[in-house]
């Protein structure tokens, strides 16, 4: 006849199957945290493609009077563009895309319908973002999803990535991190005086 488990042998059996849960959370955790990266400097990459590109082609930026603005950045040097100008530059960058103009891949765009809103008080190089809504692809957006089915407008889209951030708690007085937040932050684009380049600037890790 066979024996039964003991209470013993279920607690050693149920503590294995604990500590490989743990093990394989951990690596999941860090998988996706390395796939946001990835698709954070991949996104960069392919505005600045796309701007450089329409630089070289028309010999203006695709939002004008920058040199006429005055740095607003730590460094003294650059003009950092403020959501709305940011918006104006990625349109300006799409109408060209649409009329068959091969800037830049846009199903690398990554972008949402809702603008970002700040969610802790500190400061961070990303000004916006919300926790909550990571986003979708471009072209997902423009044809609709399949569980909502509403087609999003590019007057109504904000341009960012999935990005991890490291928050602070809110109480100014206490320094101490409260952990790894994911959100959907917005692109950050600047104007350097000095070289006249107009640069995507990579997300915060």
């Amino acid at each position: 006849m066979r024996r039964a488990f003991t209470i013993i042998e279920l607690m050693m059996v149920v503590a294995i199957i604990a500590v490989l849960v743990t093990i394989v959370s951990f690596v999941a955790n860090g998988a996706l945290s390395q796939a946001r990266q990835d698709k954070a400097n991949a996104i960069r990459k392919v505005v600045q493609q796309g701007i450089d590109v329409y630089h070289a082609q028309k010999g203006e930026w695709p939002i004008g009077g920058l040199d006429g603005r005055s740095p607003n950045d730590n460094s003294n040097s650059r003009y950092i563009l403020d959501k709305n100008e940011v918006r104006q530059c990625m349109r300006a960058l799409l109408d060209e895309c649409k009329k068959g103009n091969p800037m830049f891949d846009v199903s690398g765009l990554f972008v949402t319908r809702e603008e970002p809103v700040r969610v802790v008080e500190d400061e961070y190089p990303f000004d916006e973002f919300d926790c909550a809504k990571y986003g979708l692809d471009f072209m997902s957006a423009v044809r609709g999803t399949k569980r909502t089915g509403r087609k999003m407008k590019v007057s109504e889209m904000w341009f960012g990535c999935p990005c991890k951030i490291k928050a602070k708690k809110k109480d100014k007085k206490d320094d101490e991190d409260s952990g790894i937040v994911y959100g959907f932050v917005t692109l950050k684009i600047g104007y350097n005086f000095a070289s006249d380049s107009l640069e995507v600037i990579a997300p915060v890790k």
